[in-house]
């Protein structure tokens, strides 16, 4: 889970309490649209499968607790990779089943394409911490970093 909204808040604690209001408007904007950037920029670079990896990104919390995350059990397998023969049979026996086959048949599939992988490495698509590296001093270029002039310029 990456937390903006931490980062943000080192930027706003820079300005005095009395404007605090001001400090935390600004910062759940920025959080908000930095949110937004990152989740576009990992469902851009995620499984499109079936589309519940894509679709299990997204933001969750509100206001300086916003957090971007995964929302499917199979993202850190496909992000970071695994050992075949890891495979989790009931994912395989779904998508045996999209293809056609039923019952018996999925099961025997999903086990027949487990077994065939067993002890080699599949390769992660890292979409989730690749393209955080990647994104990062975009995200404080435009969002974070601007902050605390926004915020001077407000209480000016």
């Amino acid at each position: 889970m990456i937390d903006l909204g931490v980062q943000c808040q080192k930027v706003g604690m820079m300005f005095s309490a009395g404007a605090q209001a001001v400090t935390e408007i600004h910062c759940v904007r920025a959080v908000d649209a930095a949110c937004d950037y990152l989740v576009g920029e990992m469902k851009a670079q995620a499984n499109v499968a079936s589309g519940a990896t894509r679709d299990g990104i997204k933001v969750v919390g509100r206001g300086m607790a916003k957090r971007v995350r995964t929302g499917t059990w199979q993202s850190i397998p496909i992000d970071q990779g695994y050992t075949a023969g890891t495979t989790p049979p009931r994912a395989l026996e779904q998508w045996a089943e999209k293809k056609g086959f039923s019952g018996k048949q999925a099961r025997a599939i999903a086990f027949a394409i487990a077994k065939s992988r067993k002890g080699r490495k599949v390769k992660g698509q890292e979409f989730f911490y690749k393209v955080w590296d990647r994104t990062q001093p975009i995200i404080w270029g435009r969002f974070l970093g601007p902050l605390g002039i926004e915020i001077a310029k407000a209480l000016a």
